[in-house]
């Protein structure tokens, strides 16, 4: 994958507010930053289990980010996207635009994207690198065996650093039986 394929030369890649939207999304924090913000303008108390705020956050934040455009008169998560992230969200919304459903083209990039990067060029390197080695995808997840988290988990890596210019925050879980 080229990077420069994904980010062509275009202001709104060097804008301070996209780098801070990706180096959120990439540290794992733009859930906090919401929390913060919607704290700071008294449409969210904190009053709770933490883990339950955040979840509550987050799918607040996913609606705000792939609903229809015209949502943001009565979302406010949407309105706080668009307070926060102005040169993101024009970027979204314009990936939105368009007729009746058409919001959904961005999701369905992204999931393509997705799905690209994890089920044809990382499990690719993965079986090209251990061909013996078990491994299984439910949707962006890869499984393997025990002891074998490492090796899948590396290529994982790399393949989206490769990908996207940085490298994301994976969650590990181990399943029992």
């Amino acid at each position: 994958f080229n990077q420069s394929i994904l980010f062509p030369s275009n202001p709104y890649y060097d804008s301070k507010n996209v780098k801070e939207y990706i180096e959120l999304v990439s540290s794992g924090q733009l859930y906090e930053k919401f929390i913060d913000y919607m704290q700071e303008k008294g449409e969210l108390s904190l009053l709770g289990d933490r883990r339950q705020i955040r979840k509550f956050v987050k799918g607040q934040v996913i609606e705000a980010i792939y609903s229809q455009n015209s949502s943001i008169s009565f979302k406010k998560y949407m309105k706080a996207f668009k307070e926060l992230f102005p040169e993101v969200y024009q970027i979204f919304n314009a990936i939105k635009k368009g007729k009746s459903k058409s919001h959904r083209a961005l999701s369905c990039c992204l999931q393509n994207f997705e799905a690209k990067l994890v089920l044809d060029i990382a499990t690719k390197k993965i079986a090209e690198k251990f061909p013996n080695l078990p491994i299984f995808t439910i949707h962006d997840s890869i499984i393997t065996t025990k002891g074998n988290e490492s090796k899948v988990y590396k290529i994982l890596s790399q393949t989206l650093l490769e990908a996207i210019g940085f490298e994301p925050v994976l969650d590990r879980q181990i399943w029992s039986a």
